[in-house]
């Protein structure tokens, strides 16, 4: 049986450890598969059983993970990084995969300061040229991919994210929505935004939008907005000085912060209309498990997101304050939810993306 190496760390992580979660148990299940990362963490998921665990604790991004990856992944067949911060160093493993699942790094440079500007692209572009083969998963990131990197064209292969339709589905059990409610104190009424205070989360112009529906007396509706703030590498600081200074946001939008996995689907279900202003998405998670659980979207028109999405959300203009308004105000109005939904999250199955990537690394182990 072929062996296979997993940078793991990442397993808590929002969108990354998503995909890590989703695609695990599959290769647990056809390679002897070994894990990096903190044992304490991985032994919870129950993807990760089967394993064999290797500790490894040094940071994402951090020079002591180029020190220590090197020495502690061991000799197998092929080494998968599922983030571009791939060991530059020499590894004992006979091949390279890494997914690059964005290079938002590259596109929006200025939201960096200039040291990890430098990291971004030294490391982006060197997991691009040593690897022996690269994921992404759009064809967006695959032509900002090429925009951006000197990588041969066939190395790439696009294997869209799965959506998990049996964890995200509408959630009716009204016992089970009023204990969600009341653990994260949601509102009867509200919209939902899904994704942490990142600049390219393009918060800031949501917000203002919101505000101009309340100071109208447009909406009734809070807001509620589900990710971290804090200990992020490039927080939307915009975003939380005028949280901090609008009245009207203060009483109307409510900041989950961290929600337990479990939870989301709830929330989805509850949610009167899924709002995602994104400027710049490698694939986009949140749209496609909002629309699995019965939610209305609107998204961006920008990036993956037309192409992720299809015909099956409200389209707005994400650099235009009125244009964000007018979708919501809009959907809140006439609350559709378009027949093609469930349709569109169907074209991205899980079983799809897990044999896509056991293909794969069969092709890169063989």
């Amino acid at each position: 049986m072929n062996k296979i190496c997993i940078d793991a760390r990442m397993i808590d992580c929002s969108g990354i450890g998503r995909y890590l979660r989703n695609i695990l148990q599959a290769i647990v299940a056809e390679y002897d598969t070994y894990l990096l990362g903190d044992p304490e963490k991985l032994q919870r998921y129950s993807c990760c059983k089967n394993a064999e665990i290797i500790p490894a604790s040094s940071s994402i991004y951090s020079i002591r993970e180029q020190i220590e990856l090197p020495f502690k992944i061991p000799q197998c067949d092929v080494f998968w990084s599922p983030h571009y911060n791939i060991p530059i160093l020499p590894i004992r493993a006979k091949k390279r995969l890494v997914t690059i699942h964005d290079v938002f790094h590259l596109a929006f440079p200025d939201t960096l300061s200039p040291i990890k500007r430098l990291y971004s692209k030294t490391v982006i572009q060197k997991a691009a040229s040593l690897s022996d083969a690269v994921i992404t998963v759009s064809m967006f990131s695959n032509q900002e991919i090429l925009r951006f990197c000197s990588c041969i064209p066939n190395k790439i292969h696009v294997i869209h994210n799965g959506i998990d339709t049996t964890f995200f589905h509408p959630i009716t059990d009204q016992k089970k929505i009023k204990t969600v409610k009341n653990r994260y104190n949601l509102p009867e009424n509200f919209i939902l935004c899904v994704g942490n205070i990142k600049p390219h989360k393009n918060l800031e112009r949501l917000l203002k939008a919101f505000e101009n529906l309340i100071n109208k007396g447009l909406t009734d509706a809070k807001l509620v907005i589900v990710g971290n703030k804090n200990n992020l590498i490039t927080a939307d600081n915009s975003a939380i000085s005028l949280l901090a200074k609008s009245p009207a946001l203060r009483q109307n939008v409510i900041f989950t912060g961290h929600v337990d996995d479990k939870d989301l689907p709830t929330i989805y279900s509850s949610a009167k209309l899924f709002v995602f202003p994104s400027l710049y998405e490698g694939f986009g998670f949140p749209p496609l498990e909002a629309q699995a659980c019965g939610c209305p979207v609107i998204v961006s028109k920008a990036a993956s997101l037309p192409e992720i999405c299809g015909n099956s959300a409200h389209y707005i203009d994400p650099y235009d304050i009125a244009s964000i308004s007018d979708g919501i105000l809009k959907n809140l109005k006439d609350t559709p939810y378009n027949n093609s939904a469930m349709k569109q999250v169907e074209k991205f199955s899980l079983e799809s993306f897990r044999s896509q990537h056991i293909s794969l690394i069969d092709t890169l182990a063989s």
